[in-house]
């Protein structure tokens, strides 16, 4: 046994040594094949190995528990330089040669390549180098690249803007030369087709350096001033939240109210409301305490941004209702998600997210709260005209309370015969009571089972 177990262990080592030899033949001829090639001087993990990774890797050691193999996960940064034991860690900053990682893309054996052949899936030349490359570089790990904070960039001086800055280095990247000054009047008509959608008028157009004399400043601040910049820009809103009059299929049912919300989106872009306030309406217009108000006419501002929730598909009779809900659910919180949060958080609906971290039960939290919501129709009305509409309800409710009982307690204080016979006063003479059936007695009253048509003639029944 000991005889045996020392072979074995003979005939592992050598076809680690084996495998090794290879490996770095693989590698210098692997060099020698990506030279020629480019790649980039610097790998960014974000943009060059996380591709790599994701395509071929997280499948098996990603974020999905169902389907993680070794427990061990290359999505994150203590994953991807962990310690698997016997010495051996998966990578090892600054040295390709020690990591894990290499040796088993690099390997010839399909007991111990990764990927695994049943994969159906091989690292080019090109991706083991920039592998080899990042490692040899130290490895530096970055979050996903959305959720980074942005970095202000140094503005090289000598120029009037710095956008102008940007634009020329990228010009020279591309070897493309400046296009020419615009003149006054190309100026006008840019600001007026990007700021209002519609072209400058013929006034604002030859009369001065810019529009009848006016600043290039003050003539942004006019077009923006115009009723018409609400019209153009809340367009792009509202193709976030799918815009929608009607709610599509077979029937096309008309979304009740729908340009209520679109209105409600002018107003509010050309009273320069601010993005946060934007957003807690959509959100929760029906919550805020107290609520926006419209400044001259006194309505629910607030309420109305709520109305992107009822534009999506609608059915006259779908034939499995709560799969219908599901889907109108799922719509709701894929537009949602992707107009507040730039991110199709729709996908959790089935798995865990590769890069960002949302999990499939964050989603079903959000199901939850939708499922949870009903939808009701709310009047436009002032608060003061809804209060009093309230008040005048409510006073013909207890007036009919009152005038129905006064006629109870009068009917009730009259013998049954005067009570069949008794009318109101406000009857017609023609009037007549035919029976009292209060008591649940019917003395007198006899049916034949005849049935008319709408002709009123007698139809015979078979049987």
């Amino acid at each position: 046994m000991d005889i045996q177990k020392k072979s074995l262990q003979l005939n592992w080592l050598l076809w680690v040594l084996i495998s090794l030899v290879f490996a770095c033949s693989s590698e210098q001829n692997l060099r020698d094949v990506v030279d020629d090639q480019s790649l980039p001087e610097h790998p960014s993990f974000n943009f060059d190995i996380r591709p790599i990774l994701s395509n071929n890797c997280y499948l098996c050691h990603g974020p999905d528990i169902s389907t993680r193999e070794a427990n061990l996960r290359l999505d994150l940064e203590e994953g991807l330089t962990a310690e698997l034991g016997d010495g051996r860690q998966v990578i090892v900053p600054g040295n390709p040669g020690q990591s894990e990682l290499m040796w088993r893309v690099r390997n010839h054996n399909p007991d111990l390549v990764m990927p695994p052949p049943e994969t159906k899936r091989m690292l080019s030349d090109r991706e083991i180098a920039l592998l080899d490359r990042w490692i040899e570089q130290g490895a530096k790990w970055e979050p996903y690249w959305a959720f980074k904070k942005p970095a202000k960039p140094d503005i090289p001086s000598g120029y009037d803007h710095p956008i102008d800055a940007l634009v020329t280095e990228k010009l020279e990247d591309l070897g493309l030369e400046p296009a020419p000054i615009a003149d006054a009047n190309a100026l006008v008509r840019r600001l007026s087709y990007v700021l209002t959608g519609l072209p400058p008028s013929a006034h604002q157009l030859g009369h001065g350096p810019l529009g009848d004399g006016a600043s290039y400043e003050e003539l942004v601040d006019k077009f923006m001033a115009s009723p018409h910049f609400g019209e153009r820009w809340a367009r792009h809103w509202m193709d976030l939240t799918r815009y929608a009059e009607g709610k599509g299929h077979e029937f096309d049912y008309p979304v009740l109210g729908a340009w209520q919300y679109r209105d409600y989106l002018i107003r509010a872009f050309n009273a320069d409301l601010p993005y946060d306030q934007i957003v807690k309406e959509h959100l929760a217009g029906d919550l805020i305490e107290p609520p926006r108000l419209h400044p001259t006419e006194g309505f629910n501002e607030s309420l109305i941004a709520t109305m992107h929730y009822r534009m999506s598909e609608g059915k006259h009779s779908p034939v499995d209702i709560k799969e219908e809900e599901s889907d109108r659910i799922d719509n709701i919180i894929d537009v949602t998600t992707k107009t507040f949060q730039a991110l199709t958080v729709s996908c959790a609906q089935c798995h865990d997210h590769k890069f960002d971290p949302i999990p499939t039960a964050d989603y079903y939290s959000l199901y939850g709260i939708f499922e949870s919501t009903r939808q009701a129709v709310h009047q436009r009305e002032s608060l003061e005209e809804v209060n009093q509409t309230r008040q005048a309800i409510e006073d013909q409710i207890a007036y009919l309370k009152s005038a129905v009982s006064t006629e109870l307690r009068s009917l009730s204080s009259m013998p049954q015969a005067q009570q069949i016979s008794h009318r109101p006063s406000q009857e017609s003479p023609e009037a007549k009571a035919l029976g009292h059936f209060a008591n649940g007695e019917t003395n007198g009253w006899t049916t034949q089972g005849l049935v008319r048509n709408i002709l009123g003639e007698v139809v015979e029944q078979d049987g």
